[in-house]
């Protein structure tokens, strides 16, 4: 059993006060119809609105995939978990045959998800919103073009087969005044929404952007153009929304693929 390893430092360990936040966040944006989002994973108090929104616009599935950036280094390039996972909400169940169909991509690791937050703070969104449903957790350090671009097509053929939903797990800039945090992310939120993976990675590579799991989003594009989706943009937001600091600031977008 992978035990949380964020809970009362990213999200409450509480059930009744998470329960409660996630409801606070979510309002009445309930669309349910997206085959895909990318979503926050900083601390609610900072990114917990955008986050719920996007876990709110994606259709009830049998299973989530949910990719999320190596934040640590640990363990594995590309990391799969066969270990059920744990929230103050309760458990959740990994779809272990999914999983080994990707074992030519990754490997078994937990290594990489023991301290890692990214994955783990979407787990209890999704808990709040569906029943009955397994994840299939994804720890990226190898977050290349051609690594991003076999694992979202291998997902895409999955998704013919079985009932999925992807979740892209990442922070947009990182601590930069937010004139410019807003314009370098509204900038990479353009190569998203174009499905341009080419384009994305050269504005990453040219500005020096710190999107942190631009490999979860890679995949995600990768897996949205071999289906066909279409993208819809949701919110963004920044640190400074609670802080009031301009100075430096997190950016956090919210987007969706159907």
């Amino acid at each position: 059993m992978r035990k949380p390893a964020v809970a009362g430092k990213f999200y409450p360990n509480s059930k009744k006060k998470l329960k409660q936040d996630i409801k606070k966040y979510a309002g009445n944006n309930l669309s349910k119809k997206a085959k895909a989002a990318v979503s926050p994973h900083a601390g609610y108090i900072y990114s917990g609105k955008t986050a719920v929104k996007s876990i709110a616009s994606l259709k009830e599935a049998s299973n989530y995939v949910i990719l999320g950036p190596n934040h640590h280094g640990i363990g594995s390039g590309i990391a799969l978990s066969d270990q059920d996972w744990e929230t103050p909400l309760g458990q959740v169940e990994v779809n272990k045959e999914i999983s080994e169909r990707l074992r030519d991509i990754g490997v078994f690791d937990e290594r990489a998800h023991k301290r890692e937050h990214s994955i783990e703070v979407q787990v209890p969104i999704l808990q709040y919103f569906f029943d009955d449903f397994q994840i299939i957790p994804i720890c990226m350090s190898i977050q290349d073009e051609e690594t991003t671009k076999k694992l979202g097509e291998r997902l895409a053929e999955i998704s013919e087969e079985r009932d999925i939903s992807i979740v892209a797990s990442s922070d947009f800039t990182h601590y930069q005044p937010l004139e410019i945090a807003k314009r370098q992310d509204m900038e990479a939120r353009k190569k998203i929404e174009e499905l341009d993976v080419k384009g994305f990675y050269d504005l990453i590579r040219q500005n020096n952007l710190s999107i942190c799991g631009y490999g979860p989003i890679a995949t995600l594009m990768n897996y949205s153009k071999k289906l066909g989706l279409e993208s819809e943009f949701i919110e963004y937001s920044t640190s400074a929304d609670q802080t009031g600091d301009e100075s430096q600031v997190v950016g956090y977008v919210s987007m969706c693929f159907k």
